[in-house]
């Protein structure tokens, strides 16, 4: 049976292992996509979100550098797909409405 400083330390490293993978591992090594371009983030907790609000005009910046569909690393590098092209928002909006979840 464990003892309670043997069940504290493995949650401790398991919680250590999923921050670890949430941060690091999974945004840059497993996500569909990482193959997006976009700007490199900036920090590890903030991403691009500095930029977004200190600069003038980032994402049309980002747009005429990546092209018409940018990834921008958010809060906790929580990808964000940036879309600039109208045809592919028209067919998003009126052929694929009920494939992306509307956040709560």
């Amino acid at each position: 049976m464990l003892n309670l400083s043997s069940l504290v330390g493995f949650l401790v490293l398991g919680f250590i292992g999923w921050v670890t993978y949430k941060l690091f591992i999974g945004p840059f090594y497993i996500s569909p996509l990482r193959k997006i371009p976009g700007p490199p983030p900036e920090s590890i907790i903030f991403g691009n979100f500095k930029s977004v609000l200190t600069k003038e005009e980032p994402f049309l910046k980002w747009i005429q550098k990546y092209g018409n569909i940018v990834k921008v690393n958010g809060i906790f590098n929580r990808p964000t797909i940036v879309v600039a092209d109208t045809k592919i928002i028209q067919d998003i909006t009126l052929n694929h409405v009920y494939d992306y979840i509307k956040p709560p």
